[in-house]
């Protein structure tokens, strides 16, 4: 039956066949597709079970191969033809939304009878979706074996992708092939390591993982966490225009994308979020150098403090805080340090250019950098700037722009002259005219093997009026657009694929004060008595804290400078929305670290509210600060640390004595917490495999590959007592902005088929409180033997070759000396202890640059 319904299509001139899931009836499908039946001579051939639909269609589909990527010419992908039976066949497949369903559904399939797509068919050329797109060659009787295993749900295509409509069809243009054909490479050739583990990669059962890399070489490390269920067909434009005139409906219209999301096999249909992406094709995606979440603004030469804080200040209001970190690129670090393997955004803002600056920044866009640029001569890399006749300085001008019309906002002293392009295998597009037609805003695209793209812009959206208006006339204007400027600079950051979803503005809540023991809550609060004031704060330059039994939003509102802390017996219960202190103080075992904590939902950062209070905590409590989610987090040397809700947070202080082992060598205390967030997920049974790393001098990463935790230390001295400050954060559950632990859970029992469960912030914070006492008494016991035993085990630099920038020197590393900093040894000999206070270790480009102050 089905080789029957299919030959005759097939064999049809001018016909394609289409297969798809549909839990829908036929009539309801074409209404989805918004085909005329009648017109179209669109016929159902079979509906079996409702799993899915063969229909014809008419006329017949064509693919445009221009942004395609052929397969390598390998002999196992190759087959015998079936003389004049050479179908061309396009089969598209997504990401399931359940991802268990899934799995269950195809573990529910025998092995034998599961039917795989490499094994039936030539592979043509791939595109790397979403969703993803493989054009095949086949027989007839192949066709008909994918199709009757796609209506039975015996189709497979490995590394969790789920067919979702196959696809008859012709082909015009050519494939674009990544490198040269493997099978140039001549007999008796050296090959390299990189060309076997190419080779490997091309395995005929692996398809995705040729995509996934495919898309990686596409798009550089910015790959897009953004997957969506649009159609391949109607975003390539397969059916081609000569085919088909103004009155005839197109087979797949945009419809499809929002109408026909279904998962298979006669389940409901699926929603695919635009922010899913399954976690263990997240981590295999990343496991490049994926750019961290920086957006950097370079200001010009001089006098760039204050307009960095005002551009800080208007992409504060356009971008989600939760993903990005602002930075400001001083000039000085431009040619300097590696800043462009870590933006995600290059801001350019300023009036002149020195030192070389615009070619390095031309480099960085030739090599697929995303640059947005106010005003700066750097446009003219591009495109001629004339200047705006009768205007030598920034003033007001109307402009269009898309949907906005006669916006009266801060305009330069030029416009682009967009027939005169001085750039290199660029393409632009204007966006946007001033009142006498002339371009002021433009898109700018490389032609070049890079995906560089920038926006270049005459219009001053950075510029805030306040500050910037002369009069009062000239204030009141751009008042009056400053939400229009706002919503375009918005939608420029859109084109750039800056995440700009902030719409949850962060509102401060009070802290909770809770305890193993009510008895250690009063001795602390009995001896922070003398010290408060008659309404009850106890007052700091930083953050003052004022104890409350109970709190109402009457007392007014939560502050950065005043933070309530609720001590009543009920304290917490039913209130916190970020945190489970039940499951925190169940997987807390240790004595003293941790029994006291302070748990607030939102907060700027931790780190203040102990600046008065490590003062006055008595023996046998141990006070930690959790946040829920922090606006303003802190790493090291400066840095911020983005901490959405799912990031376990956390300020903790301990006391050491100076005379002890440990007070001795008290640099070891950022190692003993690195090491203690690993342990606290690799001790946990059959978690053991769980590639946490310890990055030096205090990093947690997954693996080489990205970093997912740190620890910032601030420490004092009091009556001979070592006071530290404990901050750390690392990733549990949060799948933005970059990778958690959850994520290598997943892949985890994906790849080992175990049954791991998640973890839960509360779950690792209490066990690395207990870890971290466990680990300071032993170091206490041995100095510190067992400890460096088990830091070698969990870092990744053993026996690593790197060089010291500024002595020019190569040196292998041997470990931690006494002190807790880096011991080198260079080729001849010489030793050297490398301090993590004054350096930066790049691991992934073997270097330690020695930083000057």
């Amino acid at each position: 039956m089905f080789r029957q319904a299919i030959s005759k299509v097939v064999g049809s001139r001018g016909l394609s066949l289409l297969v798809q899931r549909s839990p829908q009836g036929f009539s309801d499908l074409m209404k989805s597709l918004d085909i005329d039946i009648a017109a179209q001579e669109t016929r159902c051939l079979l509906n079996p079970n409702r799993k899915a639909v063969l229909t014809t269609l008419m006329p017949q589909l064509e693919v445009n191969l221009a942004d395609w990527t052929s397969y390598y010419a390998m002999k196992q992908h190759y087959h015998t033809e079936g003389g004049e039976e050479n179908i061309i066949v396009l089969l598209e497949a997504v990401r399931p939304t359940d991802r268990m369903q899934f799995l269950q559904r195809e573990f529910s399939v025998p092995e034998p009878q599961k039917i795989h797509v490499a094994s039936h068919g030539t592979a043509l050329a791939w595109r790397t979706g979403p969703p993803f797109g493989i054009l095949m060659r086949c027989s007839l009787e192949e066709l008909v074996t994918l199709c009757f295993a796609f209506c039975e749900g015996a189709l497979t295509l490995d590394e969790e992708l789920l067919v979702q409509r196959i696809v008859s069809a012709k082909t015009c243009g050519s494939a674009t092939d990544l490198v040269p054909q493997i099978e140039e490479c001549q007999a008796g050739e050296d090959i390299t390591t990189e060309e076997i583990d190419f080779r490997r990669e091309f395995n005929a059962n692996d398809i995705q993982s040729v995509l996934l890399k495919a898309q990686r070489d596409r798009l550089g490390e910015t790959v897009s966490c953004d997957w969506s269920n649009e159609s391949l067909a109607s975003r390539t434009s397969i059916c081609s225009s000569n085919l088909l005139d103004s009155t005839t409906p197109t087979p797949y219209s945009e419809s499809v994308a929002e109408d026909e999301a279904e998962s298979g096999c006669g389940e409901e249909p699926c929603e695919f979020d635009s922010q899913f992406l399954d976690s263990v094709e997240r981590v295999k995606m990343m496991q490049g150098n994926m750019k961290p979440p920086n957006i950097l603004v370079y200001c010009g030469k001089k006098d760039t403090e204050k307009r960095f804080a005002g551009m800080r200040a208007t992409l504060e209001q356009c971008i989600n805080l939760e993903r990005y970190v602002i930075y400001a690129l001083n000039h000085d670090q431009v040619k300097r340090d590696p800043w462009a393997d870590n933006s995600a955004l290059l801001v350019v803002s300023c009036d002149s250019l020195h030192d070389g600056v615009g070619d390095a920044f031309l480099r960085y866009f030739e090599s697929g950098g995303i640059i947005l640029s106010f005003g700066s001569p750097f446009d003219a890399m591009f495109v001629a700037r004339p200047e705006i006749q009768q205007q030598v300085q920034v003033g007001i001008s109307k402009v269009d722009f898309r949907t906005w019309k006669g916006v009266s906002v801060l305009s330069g002293s030029h416009w682009y002259d967009s027939k005169a392009v001085t750039g290199e295998k660029v393409t632009l597009t204007v966006l946007g005219t001033n009142h006498n037609g002339q371009p002021v805003i433009l898109d700018v695209k490389s032609q070049g093997s890079e995906a560089g793209h920038a926006i270049m812009s005459q219009v001053l959206l950075n510029k805030d009026p306040t500050e910037h208006a002369c009069s009062d006339e000239m204030f009141a204007v751009l008042k009056q657009s400053n939400q229009d400027r706002c919503d375009m600079l918005k939608e420029l950051l859109q084109d750039l694929d800056v995440d700009t979803d902030n719409s949850s503005i962060p509102v401060f809540t009070p802290c909770y004060l809770l305890s193993t023991a009510e008895s250690i809550k009063s001795k602390l609060l009995e001896s922070l008595k003398t010290k408060l004031t008659p309404d009850g704060k106890l007052v700091s330059n930083t953050v003052t804290l004022q104890f409350v039994s109970e709190y109402s939003p009457r007392q007014g509102p939560v502050t950065d400078s005043l933070l309530p802390v609720v001590t009543g017996q009920s304290t917490g219960q039913g209130v916190l929305q970020f945190f489970n202190e039940e499951v925190y103080f169940k997987n807390l075992t240790s004595t003293t670290l941790g029994n006291t904590l302070m748990v607030i939902d939102v907060l700027p950062t931790t780190m203040p509210l102990f600046d008065k209070l490590q003062l006055h905590v008595p023996s046998g409590v141990g006070v930690i600060a959790i946040p829920g989610k922090q606006t303003r987090g802190r790493g090291r040397g400066g840095n911020a640390w983005l901490s959405p809700v799912g990031c376990a947070m956390f300020s903790l202080l301990v006391n050491v004595p100076m005379d002890s082992p440990l007070g001795r060598h008290a640099s070891y205390l950022q190692h003993i917490t690195s090491v203690a967030v690993v342990e606290s997920v690799r001790s946990l049974p059959g978690y053991q495999d769980i590639d946490l790393r310890l990055k030096w001098p205090n990093d947690i990463y997954f693996s080489n590959k990205m970093k997912l935790g740190g620890v910032v230390i601030k420490s004092t001295i009091i009556d001979g007592m070592f006071v530290a400050n404990i901050g750390c954060g690392f990733n549990v559950s949060n799948k933005n902005p970059t990778i958690c632990i959850n994520d290598l859970i997943e892949r985890h029992n994906s790849e080992s088929g175990d049954t791991l469960g998640l973890c839960s912030k509360e779950q690792l914070v209490g066990r690395t409180v207990s870890i971290i006492e466990q680990l300071i008494n032993q170091f206490q016991t041995d100095d510190g033997v067992k400890f460096l035993q088990l830091y070698n085990q969990r870092w990744l630099h053993s026996g690593s070759r790197v060089r010291l920038e500024k002595e020019n020197v190569d040196v292998t590393i041997q470990g931690l000396d006494e002190y807790g900093y880096l011991d080198v040894v260079a080729d001849d000999g010489t030793r050297h202890s490398v301090q993590p206070d004054g350096n930066s270790f790049d691991m992934m480009r073997n270097l330690i640059s020695m930083k000057t102050s």
